[in-house]
């Protein structure tokens, strides 16, 4: 029999051989891929939630129930299982973002919003927030800058619940922000150490901290 994991490589992403389904496997939350992506992490955002976002080329992470794409997300979780995990670049989900066939609402995805850790440390200062708009991103389509190659547009859906303020880059905002303007952020409560890599981030940040 051909081993579990056999690997092929298809458009520069590693694609992994289907299991037999198991309907008493549970869905894997969270999957590691390695390519271009959009960060919008402590991103600004209009009232509407287009946020202005930083373009990447490193790991990111995908939270798989939020994947936009209801095809690619029941694809993910099917392939991707907590008894039998995808690895860096398996996911179905990354595949598509990284040969540039993700589709949102039947739109291609030019670039797609996912979150890495890059400047975590230097920006970070977490404090939970009450009842507010702000903007979720993951898997939000993007549209790269025409002027900045660094930067790119995404459109992001807005919500109304507790959030988390990262304080950046409006310094000490305590969850107050200009009118019109909300950050794309995660719930209040989101436990940030249950992202992979957050082990070895914390502890950077801690030493960054120290040596001030």
């Amino acid at each position: 029999a051909a081993n579990r994991h056999t690997q092929s490589m298809q458009s520069g992403s590693i694609q992994k051989v289907p299991a037999a389904a198991s309907s008493s496997s549970a869905r894997q939350q969270r999957v590691e891929c390695d390519g271009i992506h959009a960060l919008c992490t402590f991103a600004s955002c209009s009232a509407d939630g287009k946020c202005q976002c930083w373009i990447f080329d490193s790991v990111y992470v995908i939270n798989t129930d939020e994947i936009s794409n209801k095809t690619m997300l029941e694809e993910t979780h099917r392939e991707c299982t907590d008894t039998d995990p995808c690895t860096m670049n398996e996911a179905p989900i990354c595949h598509a973002i990284n040969s540039h066939t993700y589709y949102v609402n039947g739109t291609l995805s030019q670039l797609t919003s996912a979150f890495s850790w890059e400047s975590y440390c230097a920006r970070a200062n977490p404090i939970n927030c009450s009842t507010g708009a702000w903007a979720a991103c993951m898997t939000s389509p993007c549209v790269p800058a025409a002027n900045n190659t660094q930067q790119a547009t995404c459109s992001c859906n807005v919500q109304q619940s507790a959030w988390i303020d990262f304080q950046w880059p409006y310094q000490e905002s305590n969850c107050k922000y200009p009118e019109n303007v909300i950050i794309s952020t995660v719930p209040a409560g989101f436990d940030m150490r249950q992202m992979p890599g957050a082990s070895y981030v914390f502890e950077d940040c801690k030493n960054i901290t120290n040596a001030q």
